[in-house]
C-alpha cells in the first residue's frame, strides 16, 4: 500500500505549527471511552447497517459548533482595501450569520488593515488566507467563531471521534503519529492524543483545529481509495 505517497499528498496541502498548552479552559472531554451520546453506533442511532463516516465533535456545545463549522464551506465575497479587521469581521458576521469575535490576544487589532479581493471561494479557505498574512488564525468554541493569533489557535484543543469503517485503526494511528503533524502528538512528547476504540473501530483524537483537519483529510483519502 502506498501510504507514504498518500500522506505526502495530504501534507502538501496543509501545514501545522507546534501545539502549545491550552490557555484557559479548553473544550471539555479527553480521550477515553467514547461517550454514548457521541457514539454513532450506540442504541437509537441511525441504521447501523449503513457505515457511519461523519466526524463527531465532543463537548458542551459540540453539536452547535460542528454545524457552524459545516456552514463555513459556503461561498463568500470579500472586497476590501486597507479596511480595519474589525470592520471586515462585522461584514462577514452579517453576511454569513455567524457570531464572530476578535480575541483580545490579537495585538492592536484596531490598527490591523485588510486588503483582499476574493469572490466565489469557500468562507473557511478565504478566512484562513486572509488571516495568515497577519500571523492570525481562527477556531470555533462555545458557538462562536474566534479570530485570534496563530499560537492561540494552535493551543485550542478539542476532542472528536472518527468512525474508521474498514480502515486498519492500529496502522492508521502509527501513520498519523509518524507523518501527519508528527511534532504535535503525545507519543512525541506533545499534547495531541490518539486513542483507538477497537470495539467500533473508532478513533478518538485530541487536537487543535488544523490537526483535526489533517486527520480528517487523511481518513477520507484512506476511505476513498480503500487503503
Amino acid at each position: 500500500m502506498r501510504y507514504g505517497l498518500v500522506i505526502a499528498l495530504i501534507l502538501s496541502t496543509a501545514s501545522l505549527a507546534q501545539a502549545q498548552a491550552p490557555f484557559g479552559p479548553p473544550v471539555s472531554g479527553r480521550p477515553g471511552e467514547l461517550p454514548a451520546a457521541a457514539n454513532p453506533f450506540a442504541e437509537g442511532s441511525r441504521d447501523r447497517s449503513i457505515p457511519q463516516t461523519k466526524v463527531v465533535w465532543v463537548g458542551p456545545t459540540a453539536e452547535i459548533d460542528q454545524k457552524l463549522r459545516e456552514k463555513m464551506t459556503q461561498e463568500t465575497k470579500i472586497q476590501f482595501i486597507d479596511t480595519p479587521l474589525e470592520d471586515v469581521v462585522n461584514y462577514l458576521e452579517a453576511l454569513h450569520g455567524f457570531n464572530i469575535v476578535v480575541s483580545p490576544k490579537v495585538p492592536q487589532s484596531e490598527d490591523l488593515l485588510i486588503s483582499l479581493n476574493i469572490e466565489g471561494l469557500r468562507f473557511d479557505s478565504t478566512l484562513s488566507y486572509m488571516l495568515e498574512e497577519h500571523d492570525l488564525d481562527w477556531y470555533i468554541e462555545g458557538e462562536i467563531l474566534v479570530v485570534t493569533t496563530t499560537a492561540d489557535a494552535n493551543a485550542r484543543m478539542s476532542l472528536r471521534a472518527y468512525p474508521l469503517r474498514s480502515i486498519d485503526g492500529a496502522k492508521l494511528v502509527e501513520i498519523l503519529e509518524a507523518t501527519v503533524a508528527p511534532d504535535t502528538w503525545k507519543a512525541n512528547r506533545e499534547h495531541g492524543q490518539l486513542k483507538l476504540e477497537e470495539k467500533h473501530n473508532t478513533l478518538l483524537v485530541w487536537q487543535n483545529r488544523r490537526g483535526h483537519e489533517l486527520v480528517e483529510a487523511t481518513i477520507n483519502v484512506f476511505l476513498k481509495h480503500e487503503l
